[in-house]
């Protein structure tokens, strides 16, 4: 038995990283945590329990079953139910924490199923990143434009001692 490595993102080699087998609570140090025959993650992949050696309750461990999804009980087994159809059964949804209702509980647009293969929350939408900064306009503002309109043939159409071009640079009424 190999010892879980906290810096490992996948101990056992199962294709699930550490932090998903801690999530689903599996044994991160064991590939087939429930003793099946199948790999945690090929349960996962399969919509089989990793923590249940006969995930349809038919009496057939899975790693030997040909449809380990499906129980040969005709009343049929609640731990093959996936409400949702996104692969991972009620049963396990509810020890994730999911919505057995919902393919993708956290509204993140990635099913919970992807998410606990990637080793994601699947309960938990990454925030969304944040608003671009405001890009500043490089071009100056113009001069303004006086209201009323001023004599183009005067130096000074108001007569008060500056020219128009002045009051025109310091934005005062030439008129």
């Amino acid at each position: 038995m190999s010892e879980v490595d906290p810096f490992s993102v996948d101990s056992d080699g199962d294709g699930l990283s550490d932090g998903a087998e801690a999530v689903l609570g599996t044994d991160a140090s064991r590939a087939d945590s429930d003793g099946d025959g199948l790999r945690d993650r090929e349960e996962i992949s399969r919509g089989t329990d990793p923590l249940d050696r006969d995930s349809d309750g038919d009496g057939i461990r899975d790693g030997a079953d040909s449809d380990p999804t499906r129980s040969f009980n005709p009343f049929g087994s609640s731990r093959d139910t996936d409400s949702d159809g996104d692969g991972l059964s009620d049963d396990v949804e509810g020890r994730l924490g999911t919505d057995p209702r919902s393919r993708d509980s956290d509204g993140d647009g990635i099913s919970d199923r992807q998410e606990v293969i990637d080793g994601t929350d699947p309960t938990s939408a990454p925030a969304p990143a944040p608003a671009p900064a405001p890009v500043p306009d490089p071009a100056p503002d113009p001069v303004p434009v006086p209201e009323t309109p001023v004599d183009p043939f005067s130096v000074d159409s108001d007569g008060d001692g500056l020219s128009d071009g002045a009051e025109a640079v310091l934005g005062t009424d030439a008129s």
